[in-house]
């Protein structure tokens, strides 16, 4: 079954709140990891994990892995703080 453009509308716009919610979060603590994030939204840390991995790969998000952990610490890149801009203007 197809989704009509509103569902598509309604999908997107729950993208963009999580990715805003995620973005606010890097901007507030400056750096954080998968699962910092995973408690301050209330989502599962897979979830978390792979969205912030995913932002990583568009270029939105650095990366850098704790040294002697396999852990991964996140931090906003420029193009990130400037989908930031973005976002902030387009939330109602």
């Amino acid at each position: 079954m197809r989704k009509t453009n509103l569902e598509n509308t309604r999908t997107l716009t729950a993208y963009n709140e999580i990715k805003l919610e995620t973005f606010e979060i890097l901007e507030d603590l400056g750096k954080a990891t998968a699962n910092q994030v995973a408690l301050r939204t209330n989502r599962r840390y897979e979830a978390a994990s792979m969205s912030m991995l995913k932002y990583f790969r568009y270029g939105l998000l650095r990366r850098r892995r704790l040294e002697g952990e396999k852990t991964f610490v996140y931090s906003l890149s420029e193009r990130g703080l400037e989908r930031l801009d973005w976002l902030r203007g387009e939330s109602f």
